[in-house]
């Protein structure tokens, strides 16, 4: 996929499609990483190649808006979220409760093969940039597994044949059935969270690449 939205506006600056090996590899393009490589492209080339791409929607520019673009995504945001599920079981003696808990690590990224050339504004008279994001969305959850939490109560005296069978097939189906869905879940609480992130992270990025030129640019991220 396309990928990286930091050089969503700069992705045009791309001329080359340069990136290290490193980044190629993973598939993912920090800001930090994306700044360095784009911190060497002239700010005239910048603005030349938005007043170039921008200034018309056709399948020529979006064309050669997307051969600029990096083969990377962009990690615009990361959590760490806490995760707990539980199951119950009645039979004649009582009813088990077994909980699972355990934190999992989130990370939020832009895939720009879904962004358009009509995503970047190039007011060239007014020297206003605008830029709208593609969503962001989920990328990889990851548990850990070495913090994991299980907790068995129940209202009766479990006999061992208990435990260690129809408790243990609970506790199995928790981590296989129900632990990723509810870990979905509690990411996309956050993605409210990882957009205002991308937003400030690309105005952030895009004023330190500007600024040092002394440049009077205008940048709104929406």
């Amino acid at each position: 996929m396309r990928r990286t939205m930091l050089v969503l506006l700069t992705g045009l600056l791309f001329t080359c499609g340069t990136l290290t090996s490193r980044a190629a590899d993973s598939g993912v393009l920090t800001f930090q990483t994306a700044y360095k490589i784009m911190n060497g492209v002239p700010l005239t080339l910048v603005l030349d190649l938005l007043d170039e791409i921008t200034r018309r929607e056709s399948a020529e520019s979006r064309a050669r808006l997307r051969g600029l673009l990096p083969q990377l995504k962009l990690r615009v945001h990361s959590a760490s979220l806490d995760v707990s599920v539980e199951r119950k079981e009645t039979i004649w003696r009582g009813t088990t409760t077994v909980k699972l808990t355990m934190p999992a690590d989130v990370e939020y990224l832009v895939d720009l093969d879904e962004w358009r050339a009509d995503h970047v504004k190039w007011d060239k008279a007014r020297r206003l940039l605008k830029i709208r994001l593609p969503e962001v969305k989920i990328g990889s959850v990851v548990p850990r597994f070495e913090e994991e939490k299980v907790e068995t109560i129940s209202d009766w005296t479990r006999p061992s044949w208990y435990r260690g069978g129809r408790a243990a097939t609970l506790e199995s189906k928790l981590r296989q059935e129900d632990y990723r869905p509810a870990a979905t879940r509690e990411a996309e609480k956050r993605l409210d969270d990882a957009r205002r992130s991308a937003r400030d992270q690309v105005r952030d990025l895009l004023r330190r690449l500007w600024l040092p030129h002394g440049s009077d640019v205008e940048i709104v991220v929406e």
